[in-house]
């Protein structure tokens, strides 16, 4: 998990980095508030997202995704996957269980993860989503896209 108050977009010093960092307002729950934000032309980005790519078998990589997907995170998803797809001649699955929210430009992350992994002639689906990511999947209509499952067989098994 990323480091409370850690500056992404360049180095600070202390006291910059103490005037420009603020806490986020993601008015998404009642909790603790949420990791501080590096300021990047005037508006808070949040950067609460871990990554880690796991070698399945030879050519199949699965991408372990935890935290926030949104405007601020949705770069390390690519970064992830650049380092990936080389490994992932066969197959990427990503693992979206630990995802705690997604908003539109995590979704154009996922869309484009898998677009990326298709021009390679990999395969590449989403395998465990959070009811956060599944509820999102669905309202978007990009569920069966995603998943490679039928949002309708989904919903008659549970």
């Amino acid at each position: 998990m990323p480091v409370p108050g850690r500056v992404i977009f360049g180095r600070f010093s202390a006291r910059e980095r103490d005037l420009r960092a603020t806490p986020a307002l993601s008015g998404r729950s009642a909790g603790p508030p949420a990791p501080y934000t590096a300021v990047r032309g005037g508006n808070a980005v949040h950067t609460d997202l871990e990554v880690r790519a796991t070698a399945v078998a030879p050519g199949h990589v699965r991408l372990l995704v935890a935290g926030e997907l949104d405007l601020g995170s949705a770069p390390r998803l690519h970064g992830a996957l650049a380092r990936a797809l080389p490994a992932a001649t066969r197959r990427l699955d990503l693992d979206l269980a630990e995802v705690d929210f997604v908003d539109a430009s995590g979704l154009g992350a996922l869309v484009w993860c898998r677009q990326r992994v298709l021009a390679t002639g990999a395969a590449c689906q989403v395998v465990a989503a959070s009811p956060a990511v599944e509820r999102l999947l669905r309202l978007t209509g990009t569920h069966d896209l995603l998943t490679g499952r039928s949002s309708a067989t989904v919903g008659q098994s549970a």
